[in-house]
């Protein structure tokens, strides 16, 4: 191995004829010795002739010897404890103490051509060496550390970190330099494309609005798909990774099945993703790196929407008058012309929004600690006109110290401050500053002022009869804002009692704050009141003078408590680590909200200035969970690997008769090439494993709740006492290729069963309950997934220094289907109105949408009651209509229906696609990076409610004769 020369320290010379020479002159010494000590001549005789006869039969046999050494650190030249040393041939090692000393037998003969045995030094993070015996009897190593290598170093859910060689089972891995390729201001939505299985979502496009993952398939059908996430050994309450700053980040570890994911039990079903913060460890000894980071650029809508042009008019004069709506003539043209069209979206909707920020990091290492301190400023005004966007300041502090040659300290901490102007999340409701603007005949100016009272923007511009508001008079009136704190920190200790024993404990704590404010302004006219207020915020509505104000404020904390056991010990070819873990959690949350319209004062935002309809709402949750567990990593010389897990998990949402649950893992895998020697392939490794983790129950579907309306208890759903875990059981096979030492190829298929789904049964009336939450239902999915990586440099030998060129390919295929269902079949959706299509049935495809259904071929005639498909045909835009209908007001199309004659409700389309693909394309020189990716998929639908709602490109002109709220109608039909 290059470089071994200088990194080992021989006590003796190591060629063959000096160590048989030293040891004649120690046989000769030790002859002297015993003559002058007897000062008898017989003694002498006999002892000469007894070392002479020793030495001439030392060719016959090999000898069993000691051999002792230190290992240190070539950074620091201090000890390591904890290195594996081990005899190459036979698999016999030792461990080294808190000294870093050592001592293995090995083979040796110093007589022969045999060249004795080899001795292999491995330590997680630092480069592995082998060094030949050949006869000597001390060898002291300097180990190197490389970063390359810590990055291919696995600690989530293993007992002490794997080399992800020895890994038995899927775990996906994002290094620094990967993320710091084309970084992305929010952390998480640079993992696309780069780990196959995994998908990631920004849903809302909104600045400072965090990302949406999902690891293999969906397992839960009512509790989420949002997979563990933990940042520096920090379980996150919310999973939301806005406030993290990516810069920040040095590596990222997936667990993608329930075999690694059974570490964290009933919160891992979903997957689990933890992230490593920098911590100058890096560095080496008596180095300071100081960085500066600076960004700016823009963000824009990759698409724009058709422009509403069903105005039901013919455009007569572009630049004519502000349209009043007139009669129908003869011809079924309006007798006003139409002025021109008004492009909202260029106009008051989209707009190209800039983004900087700005970072400094301060990174350092000593002897004994090593520290990093960063600061980042982001600025991000998103894509929407009139809103202010995002602002996050962040800082970090992480300090590691060894206080002494068996203890050592761990710091972590974070605090971030953000606020947001909120756009809605339902932005696609009625009265949302994006849907009036999608939605509103683009065919007025939107600046003319109010006519009662003179104020800017007109609310009830629109004529049409759909009575949509200003959506510039809703943005000067109505603004929700959002502030976010939040503050992540940890302390752990480790003590080192001796070599092959490591004691562990952790405290950690993430407390998040969220207020959020909506407040409309006294005097507000329109009729259509945003958010959740009633009638008083309209003005003149009795007697009100009109606006309202909103505040909320969450408070959530996540605190767990570790303490850990380890053992690592390596004997006969085996290397073992042993890990007991005890786990609490106490996760608690607040919420209060007041809410009050008709307000006394403009402009004053206090709960206080509210004079009607004022409500005041609080929610307070604790839970607490008590697990212990205990994980066994093991292989016989890195050839033959195993690991397993058993954890026994309770929680205070687990109902009382079902306190407790288990969970497991069992899984091995055994690399072929240690044993055979195969041309053009370096690495070949199979494996298999099995294991089960879990979801959690929500507080509110656990226990009783009511509802409070005016001082009235009005109950909703009934606890249940045998409320237990979803349970998730997976069974993976897989396999990692490396061949002509440029190609990476690693594929798993897997079956993956979710029992027990935590679903809302209806309840009879006499219960008093609308319902209660029950397990009744079990999702199976199949999954297929591969990564391939090329090294073009290794490929092509290209042997430029600092040069890099990859490309990476993932695929991933799922099919997910409900496989049992114990309450009615029912449909589900976001929670946004009139989006409840996702069918939920047994034998169903879990993301199967449903709806009504237009005929678009006469075929589909032949079984409808009542119908002669010779009196239908197909219009000119593919919907079967009545022949008599065609270019009048009542050509729509004809509504697929059942037996009953109530409209036939079928499949229309499913999220799941046939397959999903990444390629992701690297190409640097130094500082210097070119980088794309392309992520695609084949099949699968999106609802786009937007798209359902409003009005698509225009149709033929006989088409645009009808009836403008009739044609209304035939589009909100429309489901996809």
């Amino acid at each position: 191995m290059k470089g071994v020369t200088q990194s080992v320290m021989l006590t003796l010379r190591n060629s063959a004829q000096n160590s048989f020479n030293s040891a004649v002159k120690n046989i000769l010494l030790i002859y002297k010795q015993l003559a002058i000590q007897s000062n008898s001549y017989m003694l002498t005789r006999f002892s000469g002739i007894t070392c002479l006869f020793f030495l001439f039969t030392l060719p016959l046999a090999a000898q069993t010897i000691a051999v002792k050494g230190r290992v240190l650190s070539s950074e620091d030249a201090k000890p390591l404890q904890g290195v594996n040393v081990v005899v190459k041939r036979t698999g016999n090692g030792a461990v080294t103490n808190d000294n870093g000393d050592y001592e293995v037998n090995v083979q040796q003969n110093y007589f022969t051509t045999y060249a004795g045995d080899t001795l292999i030094f491995s330590f997680t993070g630092y480069e592995t060496m082998e060094v030949a015996v050949n006869g000597l009897t001390r060898v002291n190593a300097l180990l190197h550390p490389l970063a390359v290598q810590l990055e291919e170093v696995i600690v989530t859910g293993t007992a002490a970190g794997r080399s992800q060689k020895i890994m038995s089972y899927a775990v996906g891995q994002i290094s620094e330099n990967m993320l710091q390729t084309a970084p992305s201001p929010i952390l998480g939505e640079g993992f696309q494309g780069k780990v196959a299985g995994l998908r990631v979502n920004r849903v809302g496009g909104q600045p400072g609005q965090g990302v949406f993952f999902q690891i293999r398939a969906a397992d839960a059908i009512s509790n989420g798909q949002q997979p563990l996430i933990i940042v520096d050994g920090i379980f996150l309450n919310g999973g939301n990774l806005s406030d993290i700053n990516p810069e920040d980040v040095e590596r990222i570890e997936i667990l993608k099945g329930s075999a690694g994911a059974s570490y964290y039990g009933s919160q891992a079903a979903n997957g689990v993703i933890q992230i490593f913060t920098r911590r100058g460890k890096n560095l080496s000894v008596g180095d300071t790196r100081v960085t500066y980071r600076a960004e700016a650029g823009y963000s824009q809508e990759v698409k724009r929407y058709d422009i509403n042009r069903f105005t039901n008019r013919e455009i007569l004069d572009p630049a004519g008058p502000q349209p009043v709506l007139g009669n129908p003539v003869a011809d079924d043209l309006h007798d006003t012309p139409l002025p021109n069209l008004h492009d909202y979206q260029e106009e008051i909707l989209f707009q190209k929004g800039a983004f900087q920020s700005h970072y400094v990091a301060v990174e350092g290492k000593s002897g004994r600690t090593n520290f990093l301190a960063s600061g980042q400023r982001l600025r991000d005004e998103g894509i929407i006109q009139q809103y202010d966007g995002y602002t996050r300041h962040n800082f970090r502090v992480n300090v590691d110290h060894q206080l002494s040659d068996k203890l050592a300290l761990q710091v972590s901490s974070m605090y971030s401050a953000s606020e947001q102007d909120w756009l809605p999340p339902t932005s696609n409701g009625p009265s949302s500053y994006l849907a009036t603007a999608l939605f509103l005949t683009p065919i007025f100016d939107l600046d003319a002022f109010n006519e009662e009272d003179r104020s800017i923007y007109d609310w009830d511009i629109d004529n049409t009869g759909l009575s949509t508001t200003n959506p510039l008079y809703d943005r000067a009136h109505s603004r929700q804002r959002v502030n976010r704190t939040r503050l992540l920190g940890s302390i752990g200790v480790q003590y080192f009692p001796a070599s092959w024993l490591t004691l562990a404990y952790q405290a950690a704590l993430d407390h998040s704050t969220n207020q959020y404010e909506h407040f409309v302004d006294k005097g507000y006219l329109s009729i259509n009141v945003p958010g959740l207020f009633g009638p008083l915020a309209t003005y003149g509505v009795q007697n009100s003078a009109g606006g309202g104000i909103q505040r909320s404020l969450r408070t959530a904390n996540s605190l767990i408590s570790r303490f850990n056991a380890t053992v690592r010990k390596s004997f006969s070819g085996f290397n073992t680590a042993v890990s007991g873990i005890l786990l609490y959690e106490d996760l608690t949350a607040q919420y209060n909200e007041g809410i009050g319209e008709n307000l006394a004062v403009a402009g004053l935002r206090s709960l206080d200035n509210a004079r009607s309809n004022v409500f005041i709402a609080s929610e307070s949750q604790e839970v607490v969970a008590y697990s212990g567990f205990l994980v066994a990593d093991a292989d016989y010389k890195q050839k033959y690997i195993f690991s397993g897990l058993w954890r026994r998990e309770g929680s205070s949402l687990f109902g009382p008769d079902q306190r407790w649950a288990n969970y497991y893992r069992a899984s091995g895998a055994y690399r072929i090439t240690q044993d055979l020697k195969i041309r053009g392939i370096q690495e070949l490794k199979l494996r298999a494993s099995t294991g089960t983790s879990g979801i959690r129950p929500a507080f509110e579907q656990r226990f009783e709740t009511f509802e409070l309306l005016n001082g009235v208890l009005v109950k909703n759903t009934l606890g249940n006492d045998a409320l237990r875990p979803s349970l998730s059981t997976e069974m993976e096979v897989g396999g990692h290729i490396t061949f002509l030492r440029a190609f990476d190829l690693d594929a798993s298929y897997v079956q993956i069963t979710t029992e027990d789904q935590i679903l809302l049964t209806p309840l009879s009336g006499a219960s008093g309950f609308a319902g209660q939450w029950r397990n009744a239902g079990t999702v199976e999915a199949e999954v297929y997934e591969a990564a391939l990586t090329t090294d073009f440099k290794k490929l092509f030998r290209i042997k430029i220094p600092d040069f890099r060129w990859e490309l990476t390919a993932t695929f991933d295929r799922v099919k997910q289907t409900i496989s049992q269902l114990d309450v009615p079949a029912y449909t589900t959706g976001p929670g946004i109105q009139q989006s409840s299509l996702f069918l939920i049935e047994e034998g169903a495809s879990l993301g199967a949408m449903v709806g009504e259904v237009f005929a678009t071929s006469l075929d589909q005639l032949e079984d409808q009651e009542g119908i002669d498909p010779g009196d239908y045909t197909i219009n000119d835009v593919g919907y079967v209509v009545h022949k008599d209908a065609i270019g009048t007001p009542d050509e729509l199309p004809y509504k697929l229906r059942d037996a009953n004659g109530n409209p036939l409700v079928q499949v229309i389309g499913d999220i799941n696609p046939d397959f999903r693909m990444g390629f992701s394309h690297v190409i640097g020189f130094k500082g210097l990076e070119l980088y794309a990716l392309v992520d695609l998929k084949k099949g699968g639908d999106i609802y786009n409610m937007t798209k359902h709602w409003a009005v698509p490109r225009p149709a033929p002109r006989r088409r645009e004769q009808l009836p403008w709220r009739r044609r209304r109608l035939f589009w909100q039909q429309r489901s996809v």
